[in-house]
């Protein structure tokens, strides 16, 4: 509102209707989006109010009043942050490509490509297989300061996280396990347009359908779906145990190897 703030966000925040339960009263929200919510933190509390925010993301974070940009990504990284500093100017984009397109240099990075070929190993570190173009890795932060010096950092340490004392009895630590996993399902589906659920019949998609039966909220009682390949590749059975079981449409679409072979040269 006071033109001092801007937030270039990609991806989403699961516990933002809580968040912002918390914050109305020292925050006026013009909108109904998880984006402004995560704005407000950042207003309020900076990089510490990170903490607060469950979900995935990244985000530049431009800071009008102390003249400032804030990049960060979320826990686990799972979304992507590239940048590149050449020359004067600072570059940042989810996609390697965009920054190609923006005229950074193409020069080859062959240690990160050697780690690729000879071990598979890809995104696990800052270097990508261009030289000049880097990524920010997941629970990291990068500022650019007045003065245009960067300060790079974590705000995210898994390795350093003090765990809830355990359970020891089988009963309640199984007890413990699917409340955490109902609570962290819930918040995922707060969300302002309908959900579905994306089925494969493994143990993942079917216990994800198993849980949205605990929730009331109409949009998470929305449609499965599913892929249906032909012959061994068929998922179809566990799909259709799940959601004849929990009482559940699905919708299926047909990939056949027809459609892989037509699909294969593009």
């Amino acid at each position: 509102k006071d033109k001092k703030y801007i937030l270039s966000f990609n991806g989403e925040i699961y516990n933002y209707k809580e968040l912002r339960k918390e914050i109305s009263d020292k925050y006026h929200f013009i909108t109904e989006s998880d984006s402004e919510v995560l704005m407000a933190v950042l207003i309020l509390w900076g990089l510490e109010g990170l903490e607060k925010v469950y979900g995935m993301f990244s985000f530049c974070f431009y800071d009008g009043k102390n003249n400032r940009h804030i990049f960060a990504r979320d826990r686990f990284g799972q979304k992507p942050l590239f940048f590149s500093t050449e020359g004067s100017s600072f570059f940042y984009a989810s996609e390697i490509k965009a920054l190609l397109a923006a005229g950074i240099s193409k020069n080859i990075n062959y240690y990160s490509i050697s780690d690729y070929v000879v071990d598979g190993a890809i995104d696990y570190g800052k270097e990508t297989f261009f030289s000049s173009i880097n990524q920010l890795e997941p629970g990291c932060f990068l500022i650019i300061d007045s003065s245009s010096r960067l300060k790079h950092g974590r705000w995210y340490n898994l390795s350093k996280m003090k765990p809830n004392k355990l359970p020891k009895q089988k009963k309640e630590l199984n007890e413990y396990i699917l409340s955490t996993f109902n609570e962290v399902c819930a918040q995922h589906y707060n969300s302002d347009v309908p959900v579905g659920i994306a089925l494969s019949g493994g143990l993942d998609s079917s216990s994800l359908l198993a849980s949205s039966k605990e929730f009331k909220n109409d949009k998470a009682r929305n449609k499965c779906f599913s892929v249906e390949f032909e012959g061994s590749f068929s998922e179809r059975r566990g799909v259709e145990e799940s959601v004849n079981y929990f009482d559940y449409k699905c919708e299926y679409s047909e990939y056949k190897i027809k459609n892989f072979l037509e699909d294969f040269d593009n």
